[in-house]
This record gives C-alpha cells, structure tokens and sequence, in this order.
C-alpha cells in the first residue's frame, strides 16, 4: 500500500469533497492523511456512503467536531440505516447527551434495530492500546475502508491516516471492534 502525504488544507472544501468523493468510488487502495475536523467528517461520511454491509465507529463523544462539520454526514447515515445495514457505535465518554447528535442517534435507535451505541470497556480500550501501542479513534467500512486518528495533539492537531480499500487494517480494527464489543455496556441516552 502506498501512503501519500498531501498537503490538504491547501484546497477548498468542495475540492476536498470531490476528491475524497472519487477515492471513495474508486475504492482507491491510497492511505492519506487528514487533519481537520472538517475532513474527519467529510471521510466518514464517505466511508458510510460506501458501506455495502456495515460500519463501526469508536469514537470519543461523536460531538460537534465531527457530525456537525459536515451537514451530509446525516443524510447518508439515514440512508444507511434505512436500508438495514448494520452501525455499531462505541464511545469513550457519552456524557454529552444533550448534542445534536446524541438527540439524532437516540431517535435513530428508537426506529432502527440495526444502530447500537455503546460506551467503550477496558477490555475494548486495552485491545487496541495492544494493536498500536496507544488510542485511537476508528471507524471502519465493510472490513475495508478505515480511518484512524490519534488522540493526542500531535503539532496543533489530531493526525488521521485513512483508506477507502486496506483489508489488513480495516481489518484488524474490525476484528478488535467485534472482539470488544459486547463487553460495551448500552448507552443509556
């Protein structure tokens, strides 16, 4: 797999879109780095839009940074959802419930069996410090696609590695996902 360093922030949010958009369709096998909340949203948005089966998302809280970035986050997560692929969701805090999303995700959940959130285990958190040495968040498509960010600042900003076509990783992150998953307790929203 090849990795490419390339300088984003340079361009438009509409060419961002756009070529994220074509690396997505293309199922491009290219890992590249993101940066910006903006972008975090923008590539999972995609990797949902791409899912064929499934996606699984870990994440601190899901809040503002992320769901509120990019308004069409919403609108493929409902036709994902609608169309009965499964959403497995795990976050580390949960305790901002009272966030657009958090309201969004307790509807959904109401009318789909498809959707579950979860608040993250030790047992979840210490198979992925042992997989790559640290946390992360994560979301993964089909066992293909991912994106990962570091939880740390790294130089003012979270760094993120993503991918619309690495099985190897997509992998190993779905197989901690589904390892650690029931060892989540359910998000009392």
């Amino acid at each position: 797999m090849e990795r490419i360093i390339m300088p984003f922030p340079e361009v438009t949010v509409d060419q961002y879109i756009e070529t994220i958009g074509r690396l997505a369709k293309s199922k491009s096998d290219l890992e590249f780095p993101s940066y910006k909340p903006e972008h975090a949203a923008i590539i999972l948005t995609n990797i949902i839009s791409s899912a064929e089966n499934s996606v699984c998302i870990y994440d601190d809280e899901l809040d503002g940074d992320l769901a509120d970035a990019y308004p069409e986050f919403y609108n493929a997560t409902d036709r994902f959802l609608e169309n009965k692929k499964s959403m497995r969701i795990v976050v580390r805090n949960g305790r901002k419930l009272d966030t657009r999303i958090y309201h969004y995700l307790k509807n959904k959940s109401t009318h789909y069996s498809n959707l579950e959130v979860r608040t993250v285990s030790s047992q979840f958190m210490n198979s992925i410090k042992a997989e790559f040495q640290h946390d992360m968040n994560f979301a993964v498509g089909d066992r293909r696609s991912y994106r990962m960010e570091t939880t740390q600042m790294v130089r003012g900003y979270r760094e993120a590695f993503n991918s619309f076509n690495d099985i190897e990783t997509a992998g190993k992150l779905t197989d901690i996902f589904d390892k650690n998953f029931n060892s989540c307790s359910i998000l009392r929203f």
